[in-house]
This record gives C-alpha cells, structure tokens and sequence, in this order.
C-alpha cells in the first residue's frame, strides 16, 4: 500500500531482549532531550558505581545490529555491542544505523534490506493541536488507515515483506467455522465477506501472502481507546470478528461486454454496520473517494474529498457500494490530480486504480447499502459504458466516527453471494 505516510511507527522485526534502555528517548510520552553532564555529577556517578549491589562495569547491555552475526539462525544480525556510533569495529555495535560504514557493507550483509527488519507502520493522528478546523484543511485524518491490512513494505520486489492480505473480501463459510461468527451464507456453503476473524482464526488464509483473514492484520494499527464501545455505536475497538473503520475495501469481476451497452448483474447481499457519525467539529473527518493525491483545502477537491465538515449532521457512515464501469488501464491511469500514471500496485489499488472513476460517463453507481439489511437481490440489470469489458466492483466503505480505530460486532461486514453478470 503507497499511501502517503503520515506517522511511522518503528517494530522491530526481530525478536531481542533489551536488559536496560541505553538512552529514554521518551518518557510518559515526553521527549526527555539531552542531559549535559558536569564534572560534579561525573564524580558522583563514579562514586555511585563503587557502592554495594551497583556495578561499574556492563553495567548497560546494548543489543542491536552487530556486523559479522548474520547466520541461517540470525537472519537479522542481532548482537550485542558498546553503542560506539561512527566506529567501523562491530564490537562497538549493538546499535542499527540504517547504513553501512567505511568498512561493512551492512546492508548487503542483512540480504540488501535497507531497514534491517525494521518495519515503517502508519499510524492514526489523533492530536488536534488545541484548533478546530475543518476536515479538508487536516486531510491526513482522512486516510485509509483500516487498510493497514493489506500492508506491504516498500522495499522493492525482493524485500515484499507483509504482515496482511491483499484485500479483505475473500471466500469465507461464516458460522459453519465457529470463531464468534454468526452470519450464515447466503447460498451454499461460502459468501464473499468483507471481515477478519478473531486473533489465532486460521479458517481461512490468503493465498498471496499466505496470512490468515484475522485480527492479526490489524495488530500493528493502534487505537487512542483499548477497549469498549466508543461513539455510541454498535461496534468496539478491537474485538473481532467484524471489519475496522476507514478501510476501502475492494472485489471486481469483469465480464466481456462485446457490443453490447447494457449488463445483467444478480447477486445477493447483506449488510451489517455501524450508523456512527463523527460530528465533533474538531475531529469530524470525511473519505478521499478516489484517490488522496488531490489537493483538499477550500473544497479544492470536491467530488473527490467528500467533507464530513460539509456534511454537518449528514456526515458520512459506513456504506456498502457496487459499480458497474470500465476497467482501468494499469499502464496509464488518469488520478485525482490529473495526472496520468502507471499503476503502482495492482495487487493493491485505490478505487480510480480499479475502475475509470475520473472519466466522464465510465462508471456508474447501481447500490449503495448503510446500516443492517437482510438478505436481498441486487437490481437484474444495469447500464455499463461501451467498452471491451465491464468491470463490476463491490466496496466496502467505512469511516471514521471517533478516535477509535476498528469496531467489529460478530457478524458485521458485507456479505455477497452466488454473483452473476451477463451481457
């Protein structure tokens, strides 16, 4: 997922003990800074060190990147060192620096992975910086921080690793798995779901990535309030199974159109899902519809950005979606900002990196679903751009109603089934 990053949070991506912390870099959430040290107060540290049950020597153990450790039972080089930055000597290790120095090619040495294991997660914002503005003058709230659950490191092709999936949707037989889910399928024996399974659910896995539709995807995405129910809402913050806030989640099917302009979809669907709004003007957020690349400040992007702060009492909810348009061409897709790109992950897109959503008369919205529905039939029949092929796509849409992150109530999400469309 590229989108643009807006707090990184570092985990490491290997297991080490830290005995003692070298530096507080924070402390209760402050940033303690550098102490100056005098020589009074190097005098009585020496003579702090020389009293019963305080050790002098060893006293701090330093664990980190070590140049030289790297083994088929160390993949990541972790060792301990003297924390002696700038030395090229690896006993003065125990540190990562991110970079090699005069002498080791560390980077080479940690399988050409520039960030040693290390893994860069965006975070939700939650500060407001005691100002009350409008959504469109703080966009960055707006991001699709629920889809964390497909996250993929920008690394480049050999380095792909991933705590996620490559989308959420994925074949699931509900109840009959047990796991708290208490939706049934819609026809048969599976439906196509919009949710995760609670933690350690390893019922259904994605193929891909080969990591479990679970709690687990989300683990590294943080919520201001750990627990209960927050908004009034129906959801929670982190009890799956369910679905999490302000994620857009995406299926299509194409369907060769040939000459004809007009498409029969059928399918069958329900909704379960949150009625929250956020309408605290300070927090109150709105969704970027296609793309965030477009400038939002002064309903700069309207059509695109939709405003929560607009909005007022009619802010947006959760929404379940289906389009009927034309497919997007990987190599030139026309974005937000107007400018035309190549599509930067087609295993993980935008909704304008799925469907020609910036153009003229190429897509067309047949449903959109909000609270909890009962099974029902879609529509027989639809319009569809001429075109080769017409792209059908299912979207699950949430929003952000609070400073919470995810809520889940057992048998929340979309669920579809026995899908079919013809020209």
């Amino acid at each position: 997922m590229r989108k643009s990053v807006v707090a990184l949070l570092l985990l490491a991506g290997a297991a080490a003990a830290l005995a003692n912390t070298a530096i507080a870099r924070e402390e209760l959430g402050q940033d303690v800074g550098s102490k100056l040290i005098n020589a009074q107060m190097q005098r009585e540290m020496r003579s702090a060190a020389a009293l019963p049950g305080v050790s002098a020597v060893g006293d701090t153990t330093y664990v980190g990147f070590v140049p030289g450790k790297v083994s088929a039972t160390n993949y990541w080089g972790i060792g301990k060192g003297n924390f002696r930055v700038y030395s090229s000597n690896p006993a003065d290790y125990g540190y990562w620096g991110w970079d090699n120095d005069g002498t080791n090619n560390n980077i080479a040495a940690v399988h050409g992975d520039s960030l040693f294991g290390w893994w860069p997660i965006r975070q939700i914002v939650t500060g407001t910086g005691g100002q009350t503005l409008t959504d469109d003058n703080r966009p960055w709230w707006a991001l699709d921080i629920g889809n964390n659950a497909n996250y993929v490191i920008n690394q480049g092709t050999a380095h792909k690793r991933t705590t996620g999936v490559v989308g959420v949707w994925h074949r699931d037989n509900g109840s009959a798995s047990g796991g708290g889910v208490t939706w049934a399928a819609l026809g048969g024996s599976n439906s196509l779901w919009c949710g995760l399974r609670r933690n350690g659910d390893l019922s259904f896995t994605d193929p891909i990535t080969g990591n479990p539709f679970n709690e687990r995807v989300l683990a590294n995405s943080s919520s201001s309030n750990a627990g209960g129910t927050s908004g009034g809402g129906i959801g929670t913050n982190h009890k799956f199974p369910g679905y999490a806030s302000q994620w857009d989640q995406m299926a299509y099917h194409d369907v060769n159109m040939g000459v004809s302009t007009t498409l029969g979809v059928r399918f069958r669907f329900r909704t379960n899902m949150s009625t929250g709004r956020g309408t605290a003007p300070a927090t109150q957020t709105g969704w970027f519809d296609k793309d965030p690349l477009q400038v939002t400040p002064g309903g700069a992007a309207a059509g695109n950005f939709i405003s929560s702060s607009a909005a007022g009492a009619n802010a947006p909810i959760d929404s379940f979606m289906v389009y009927v348009g034309a497919p997007t061409d990987t190599l030139a897709t026309l974005y937000s900002d107007g400018v035309t790109r190549p599509v930067y992950d087609t295993q993980r897109r935008w909704f304008d990196e799925v469907i020609r959503a910036n153009e003229a008369g190429k897509v067309k919205e047949i449903i959109r679903s909000r609270a909890t529905t009962r099974p029902s039939r879609s529509p027989s029949r639809a319009s569809a751009p001429p075109a080769w092929a017409a792209r059908c796509v299912w979207c699950s849409a949430t929003r952000r109603t609070a400073a919470s992150m995810m809520k889940a109530p057992a048998s929340s999400g979309h669920t579809a089934r026995a899908v079919r469309a013809q020209s």
